[in-house]
């Protein structure tokens, strides 16, 4: 009786159908902020053919084992995190999805990935294997762990790549804190923001706290007019850093 169930099980097994889900998706996704379970609706919605088209939300609750509640939850955080489209003006919310920004998203992570990929070979052919010196180590050890709890989840190895990365090309603890404080004060715990805040400092010259702080102050003026403010409201600053990548 088990050998026949076996016989029949092996082949259901592998010619029941499979998932492609792009390599570059699965090694991305904790850096775009997307959570397990996101993933697992987007690996859904790969399988169900609903990527382009037509959106079963009750399909996908009953594959997923979850409610309209938490479905909503998902949709909602994906929009957030701009894997989503927003719905546009008379399109059909319960059955139809725009996943046109993941493409986006992966595009960008490509970008990043490249980007350091380029400057590490470019470090490496004028200097030769690179070592890092016994306090490069500590203070990567250091970020690693301060953008860890940040960011609320471990980093992935590109992201330590980054890291060690930016303690290369010389950034300051100073600069590397000052861009995860304004990432949090701007609601933006995606590591990849982070990284365009400091390619940005890095093609204006910027490398001091006070120099930063006083082009976001000409920033603040300039947007307003060139009136100088009082108070300025933590958010005004992640409007100046949105939309860096690939730049």
């Amino acid at each position: 009786m088990q050998e026949n169930i076996s016989s029949e099980f092996i082949p259901a097994l592998f010619f029941s159908g499979a998932v492609a889900v792009p390599a570059i998706l699965l090694d991305s996704y904790a850096e775009m902020g997307l959570n397990a379970e996101e993933m697992l609706f987007v690996i859904h919605v790969i399988q169900t053919g609903a990527w382009g088209g037509e959106f079963d939300s009750e399909l996908i609750c009953e594959k997923m084992g979850i409610g309209r509640a938490a479905l909503d939850r998902i949709i909602q955080g994906l929009r957030q995190k701009l894997v989503l489209k927003p719905p546009e003006a008379g399109e059909d919310r319960e059955t139809r999805l725009d996943f046109s920004g993941l493409p986006e998203q992966l595009l960008e992570m490509w970008g990043i990935r490249r980007y350091h990929s380029m400057k590490r070979a470019g470090r490496k052919a004028g200097s030769g294997a690179l070592r890092p010196d016994a306090k490069q180590v500590q203070a990567e050890k250091s970020f690693i762990r301060l953008y860890e709890k940040e960011l609320g989840r471990p980093l992935t190895a590109m992201e330590c790549e980054i890291v060690r990365d930016w303690l290369s090309d010389g950034y300051s603890e100073e600069m590397l804190r000052l861009a995860l404080r304004k990432g949090v004060e701007g609601g933006t715990r995606v590591f990849r923001y982070l990284d365009s805040i400091l390619r940005e400092w890095e093609k204006k010259g910027l490398r001091t706290a006070a120099e930063i702080e006083a082009e976001d102050e000409r920033f603040r003026q300039a947007k307003n007019g060139g009136k100088k403010r009082r108070t300025v409201k933590k958010s005004t600053d992640q409007n100046k850093y949105d939309d860096l990548y690939l730049n």
